[in-house]
């Protein structure tokens, strides 16, 4: 039960974190734009392996995670 309630509760906060930084910032951010594509990522990477995928769905979670990583490069 624990396994299957934390990654849950991870993607909840995100997504809560989301909307917070949004009102603060009065509108989409940087930081929006990062949370939601880590949530995305998460929920992405929990969903049933017992289930097929597109190649469309592989490729929209690699551009997800390459802009999170370009944000990376771009603040050290």
């Amino acid at each position: 039960l624990q396994l299957q309630i934390n990654p849950h509760f991870m993607v909840n906060n995100l997504q809560t974190l989301d909307f917070e930084v949004y009102k603060i910032a009065g509108g989409t951010s940087t930081a929006n734009t990062i949370i939601s594509n880590l949530s995305d990522i998460l929920s992405y990477s929990l969903a049933n392996t017992q289930v097929s995928v597109s190649i469309q769905d592989e490729i929209t979670s690699i551009h997800k995670y390459v802009e999170i990583q370009k944000f990376r490069k771009y603040r050290r």
